[in-house]
This record gives structure tokens, C-alpha cells and sequence, in this order.
């Protein structure tokens, strides 16, 4: 047996739109019959007698409603294939079959494939369960431990952002991606490619996180019996993360950034930009934190203490989120100028992107020609620290983490150390 589609029914180029025929063939039996189905004639690919490849630019504003039909015509497909080894048993191999059952046969495969062809019966769209299972999740609050569901109000926070900025991509190339279409060709290799290219709004590691998020998302509702694609849980999608050049800021670049001056928006910035250097803190740390607080508030996180050579010093009792290898809190010692910007001089924690944006624009200003975002600031204190030789498990104290070996993996910039060495060369 052989299956094919006709654009109408002789495959006619000179036709401006059409419907699509199926055509079945077994030996000298045909059934020839429309779809109903009407497309035109630049979305119908005569060479392969299917629909044209929708990942291609042109095609990027019609591909929801393409996908759609070739979704369709690979179920009839499909199940025309899987009920023809059925026919073959029941028939004895058509010793008996007659032309008129032929077409009766498949005229009732047809037929038993319209119900599945209703929109409902199609698998959902991934970005609208990516959004259920936040509302699931912040319902749930924050969880008790790290194998439970559930979110805290930082955590929710990040999962919408990355929502984003998976919708973005989908913009982008004027696709809605649903969950059995997430596939290493047509799915995960654009996305890569155009995180890669010039028209990209988000970086390489967003783009890790979002594929870490999407595998959760998939990985809860494959559970609740909604059909996933396989390849969402092979080691295509597994192997995205690795290991990226740590870049950092210099103290004198910090000092620079410290001293800038110019819109209300950015000067708002450059506070903040002090606070999470000092202070050590992821952007998600800082909301924690400070946002939506009363000075009064933040006053009373400050305690006074000594250092280890009995001097008196300020410190602050910070909260952080539970990542690996990082305790629930942390208490960072403060110098005299933190103390009084975080009791006394006005500032706001905006939204990351806004953040971001006026790092970027900052750094373009004072020609600080580098790559760096906001978790930069705190990886730029654990190297600056470790450059002043401070110990690593001193710079824990700051960064928060239980485990130096994460510390020095990720947070120190090894190209920025001059290791001294007491070692005769020559």
C-alpha cells in the first residue's frame, strides 16, 4: 500500500489554492478522495507532495496554521499504515478482498480519523503549560524541601522570565511549539541557532535555563498522561550546559561604575550595583531581600560584631535562595558606605531586564568592553577578594556557599589570579 497527497486532484502547479486529495494505492485498487483541506499553492511542496518546510524564514508567519495540517496528514498517514497490518491479517492477505471493500475499507479508516483531527485532540501548546505549572507551583508556595513542588516568590519570578523569553524565540520565528513537536531537529537546534545569532534577546546560559525548565514542565505533565516528545528526555536536550569563560570586573572597573552618574533610572542602578558587589548577592537575593522594604526594616538586618582581630565591624543578616551547594542565609560584614546607602539613601530593586540594560548601556559608556550581566558583580567580589588574597573559605562568608570547590569552579576568574609560587624555576 502507498500513501500520498495531491495538491487538488491532479497535483495541478497552474492552481493558485487547493484542496489536498489523498490518494491510497494497493496494487491495481485505488481511493482517491479531497480533504476538505485548502492550501496554497507557495505552501504546498510539489517535489515531495507534502507541505513545505515551515522552518524556513519565508514561512515563519503561516507556521502555527502549517503545522497544523501537516499534523493532520501524518495522523491519516499513520493510521491508514496501522490498520492496513490489521486488514492484512483479517483478509488472509486479500485473497478475497474485492475493489468495491477496498474503498469501503478505506472510507472507514478515513472516517475514524476525523475525530482526532478537532483542535481539542491536539497535544498543547508547551508555553501554556509552562504557565499552568507556575500557577501550580505558586499555589503550592515554597517548598519544603528540594524533591517537593512547589515555589517561592523569588523562584516563580524566574520561571516567568524565562517563560518570556522562550516566548520570545517563538515570536521570533512566528511558531507556537507544541509538546509533541519538540523534537532535536526542528525544535532544539533553532533555538540554539537563533540564541546564537545577532536577533537573539537572550544569552547562551538563559537559554540552558530554559531548556532545564521546559524538561521539568515536560517531565510533571508526561506523568499526568499528556503526550510528550522522546526527545525532550534524550542527551541532545541533556547535553546544553557547558562550561563558559567566568568574566569579571576589575576594582578599578567597579570603582568606575561606582562613579558614574547620568538619568535617574541608571544612577538608581549604580546604588544597586554597589549593594550586590558588597554584598555578594544574586539579583533573586537582592528581591528577597530589600524588595518592596521599609528603611526600618532594613535597619534592623544590620547587628554590630568584631573582626578577627577584635576590631568592631557592621554586618548584615541576608537571606538567599536555596541553590546546591549554598546555605538558607548568610551574615556578610559591611563596610561604613554600605551601611548608610542601605539605611539611609533611597533606592529600588527594578525588574532584572531593566537591570541588565542599564549594566549594558553603563558599561558601553565607560568603554568596559565585556560581556557581563548582574550575577557578574558577584562573581567580580569573589575574584577581587581572591586577588587581595583573602582565603576561600573567608570569601564564603560573602558568597554564601558551603562548598569552596563550587566557589572555585564557578565564581573565581582563574585568568585574573597571579599564582605565586615559592618553586626554584632555573
Amino acid at each position: 500500500m502507498t500513501i500520498s497527497f495531491r495538491f487538488g486532484d491532479r497535483n495541478n502547479k497552474a492552481l493558485k489554492q487547493a484542496s489536498i486529495f489523498l490518494r491510497v494505492r494497493h496494487n491495481n485498487y485505488y481511493f482517491i478522495k479531497s480533504l476538505n483541506i485548502k492550501v496554497k499553492n507557495e505552501h504546498w511542496n510539489f517535489s515531495e507532495c507534502f507541505i513545505v518546510d515551515t522552518n524556513k524564514k519565508e514561512f515563519w508567519g503561516i507556521a502555527n496554521e502549517l503545522n497544523e495540517i501537516k499534523d493532520k496528514l501524518i495522523l491519516i498517514e499513520r493510521t491508514f499504515k496501522r490498520n492496513f497490518d490489521d486488514l492484512q491479517f483479517k483478509t488472509k492477505g486479500f485473497v478475497d478482498i474485492t475493489k468495491e471493500q477496498w474503498k469501503e475499507w478505506c472510507a472507514a479508516t478515513l472516517l475514524e480519523i476525523t475525530a482526532p483531527l478537532k483542535p481539542k485532540e491536539l497535544a498543547p501548546y508547551l508555553s501554556d503549560l509552562m504557565q499552568e505549572f507556575i500557577e501550580f507551583n505558586e499555589k503550592l508556595g515554597t517548598p519544603k524541601s528540594r524533591s517537593d513542588y512547589g515555589h517561592s516568590p523569588a523562584t516563580s519570578t524566574r520561571w516567568k522570565n524565562l517563560r518570556n523569553n522562550f516566548i520570545s524565540f517563538e515570536n521570533a520565528i512566528g511558531k507556537k511549539f507544541r509538546t509533541t513537536q519538540l523534537d532535536h531537529k526542528n525544535f532544539y537546534l533553532p533555538f540554539k541557532k537563533w540564541v546564537d545569532s545577532e536577533h537573539s534577546t537572550i544569552s547562551y546560559n538563559t537559554f540552558v535555563h530554559i531548556i532545564k525548565k521546559i524538561h521539568a514542565t515536560c517531565n510533571y505533565y508526561k506523568s499526568e498522561g499528556i503526550e510528550i516528545h522522546p526527545k525532550v528526555f534524550s542527551k541532545e536536550f541533556a547535553k546544553t550546559e557547558t562550561k563558559k569563560e567566568i568574566i569579571t570586573f576589575t576594582a578599578e572597573e567597579m570603582e568606575m561604575l561606582f562613579s558614574y552618574s547620568a538619568t535617574a533610572g541608571k544612577n538608581n542602578a549604580v546604588k544597586v550595583f554597589r549593594l550586590q558587589y558588597d554584598l555578594c548577592l544574586r539579583y533573586s537575593d537582592l528581591e528577597l531581600n530589600f524588595k518592596d522594604k521599609s528603611k526600618e526594616d532594613i535597619k534592623r538586618l544590620i547587628y554590630e560584631d568584631v573582626d578577627a582581630e577584635g576590631r568592631p565591624i557592621y554586618k548584615i543578616r541576608l537571606k538567599q535562595q536555596k541553590a546546591k551547594g549554598e546555605a538558607p542565609k548568610k551574615n556578610v560584614p559591611i563596610s561604613n558606605n554600605t551601611k548608610e546607602l542601605l539605611e539611609t539613601v533611597p533606592f529600588e530593586i527594578t525588574r532584572l531586564n531593566t537591570y541588565n540594560n542599564h549594566l549594558s548601556d553603563i558599561q558601553k559608556q565607560l568603554n568596559i568592553n565585556k560581556d557581563n550581566t548582574s550575577h557578574s558583580l558577584r562573581k567580580s567580589k569573589c575574584t577581587n577578594l581572591k586577588i587581595m588574597g583573602i582565603s576561600d573559605e573567608e570569601i564564603c562568608m560573602y558568597s554564601g556557599h558551603t562548598d569552596p570547590k563550587i566557589l572555585r569552579e564557578n565564581y573565581i576568574d582563574w585568568a585574573r589570579i597571579d599564582i605565586k609560587t615559592n618553586v626554584k624555576l632555573n
